[in-house]
């Protein structure tokens, strides 16, 4: 009888296909652990003069994070570059979850900060481009598993 009518067994597979799917999506966002390429707040060159730090306001989750990138002379003391832009993106879905280049907010403490919305489980990664005046002055990648 099952075999005269395919219809009712076709969605019966299939929404529990999509059952396990979402229960395994759950678990992998509230259990997952997230990685992250360089520590938070570890000092990383940038020129011959300057190195810079970066946070996230929270560990990275789905959703909008909110990264802030300082920038410091050899010294310690904290300074600003003319404009820090930044473009995330999935390497694996091709161009299908990539931003397009963003300049950084500078707020008064003289942070950069920058939203970046993570859609989706998996690896990403985060361009950022350093400039002082027009020229492009450093780059770093920051790579992230969710």
């Amino acid at each position: 009888m099952l075999l005269r009518n395919p219809k009712p067994v076709l969605l019966l597979i299939f929404g529990l296909l999509g059952l396990i799917f979402v229960a395994y999506s759950i678990v992998w966002q509230v259990g997952g652990k997230t990685a992250i390429s360089d520590a938070s707040n570890r000092k990383i060159l940038l020129g011959t003069d300057h190195y810079f730090t970066y946070q996230f306001n929270q560990r990275p989750v789905l959703g909008t994070n909110i990264l802030k990138v300082q920038i410091f002379k050899n010294d310690g003391t904290k300074t600003v570059l003319s404009r820090i832009t930044g473009a995330s993106g999935m390497p694996a879905m091709g161009s299908s979850h990539d931003s397009a280049e963003q300049d950084f907010t500078l707020n008064k403490k003289n942070d950069y900060l920058l939203p970046i919305d993570l859609v989706m489980p998996g690896d990403w990664v985060i361009h950022l481009t350093f400039y002082q005046g027009k020229i492009e002055y450093g780059r770093h990648t920051i790579k992230i598993i969710i």
